[in-house]
């Protein structure tokens, strides 16, 4: 394909070789243009389940505006990643962004854009991911403060929310706490998920 001096299959399959997963299908792989080339994959475990709730969405961009800089340079954009319940808290998203690092240096990349729902920013930030906007900074900490405040039963938690004045600082415990519902969860209950513009420089 005439888009495939962007990046090949070969090298996006790459990015899925880890122990979790045993098998990666191309559902698409089709270029936009000579500078866009956009893929759908499932990848499945040794027992053939599949492992994320929908197919895993990329773009690869030639030249594409840069988030943390001004002007164009090479771009993965991360679409979609879901991971089923079950492969959840398992390391299936540091290892493949680990893999990505590395195979997006190799092809000369300067950015991976996500727009991220509000439930999987904290992953993206352990990951590596910067905020386009800090303020959105403050609003993942008003959402997390309305959360907390909402499900958790000790007399504490007043105490709890004063101590924490980003939302960077607020530990895995308070934002997943053990039998509740996860502030992920409870946003989508809500129906209450902006996207969060985050990237990642490469290069």
């Amino acid at each position: 394909m005439k888009c495939n001096t962007i990046i090949e299959d070969t090298e996006i399959s790459e990015n899925y070789i880890i122990n979790q997963i045993d098998k990666v299908k191309f559902v698409k792989s089709k270029c936009l243009s000579i500078d866009v080339k956009e893929c759908e994959m499932d990848i499945f475990d040794k027992s053939g389940k599949y492992i994320t709730y929908t197919p895993i969405q990329r773009k690869y961009h030639n030249k594409f505006k840069l988030r943390a800089f001004e002007g164009v340079g090479k771009v993965a954009e991360h679409k979609l990643f879901v991971l089923n319940e079950e492969f959840r808290g398992n390391g299936i998203a540091t290892d493949i962004s680990k893999n990505e690092e590395i195979i997006y240096k190799r092809n000369f990349f300067n950015e991976v854009h996500i727009d991220a729902a509000w439930d999987g920013v904290n992953v993206w930030r352990r990951l590596g991911f910067l905020y386009v906007n800090e303020s959105d900074k403050n609003k993942l900490l008003i959402a997390w403060r309305a959360y907390f405040m909402k499900i958790w039963q000790g007399k504490d938690k007043l105490d709890i929310i004063r101590k924490y004045k980003i939302i960077d600082d607020v530990p895995i415990k308070y934002l997943k706490p053990k039998n509740l519902d996860s502030m992920g969860d409870w946003l989508l209950n809500s129906q209450t998920l902006p996207i969060i513009k985050m990237y990642k420089r490469i290069a």
